[in-house]
């Protein structure tokens, strides 16, 4: 068992490796491998999708692809509202019948929806509040406050 888990996770730590911390311009081993499984094979199973749907079609594809990875939309948002709501209805379609029992007091059942509640509620407050943003306008005082709150590290911030 312990021989399969760690095949299993050097398995996944070099795919990671290979995926993202090889150089494509470099000349190794693996930029090559990268740039191969990266590069090479998409563009021809692109120009085999051309052949099969014609390229305005594989443009529009390409454009929604864009959009739902690259460009502001509620894909996310939506996902994680489905998550939370089923695994709450889960929870009470199944889990209230069970409760109270040995381990879990009935009080659960109110704790429980609050918990989810609060977690909604900040979610919404997530997604709706602005997270601001320095600019070369913002007066001097604000920028000063942030610049304070995030020390310059030479890595991450830098004057």
């Amino acid at each position: 068992m312990f021989i399969k888990v760690f095949v299993w996770v050097l398995v996944i730590v070099s795919v990671f490796y290979f995926l993202v911390c090889a150089d494509k311009h470099e000349a190794g081993f693996l930029s090559v491998l990268r740039r191969f499984f990266l590069e090479t094979i998409p563009g021809f199973m692109r120009r085999i999708a051309v052949k099969i749907v014609g390229e305005r079609i594989m443009q529009w594809f390409e454009s929604v692809w864009d959009w739902m990875l690259y460009k502001p939309n509620p894909i996310v948002q939506i996902i994680y509202l489905l998550c939370a709501v089923g695994g709450f209805y889960t929870y009470v379609n199944y889990g209230f019948c069970h409760i109270p029992n040995n381990y879990v007091s009935s009080y659960h059942k109110v704790t429980g929806t609050i918990v989810m509640i609060a977690c909604y509620f900040s979610y919404y407050k997530a997604c709706v509040v602005s997270p601001g943003s320095l600019c070369l306008t913002t007066d001097s005082a604000t920028a000063k406050n942030f610049a304070d709150l995030f020390p310059y590290d030479g890595i991450l911030y830098s004057e």
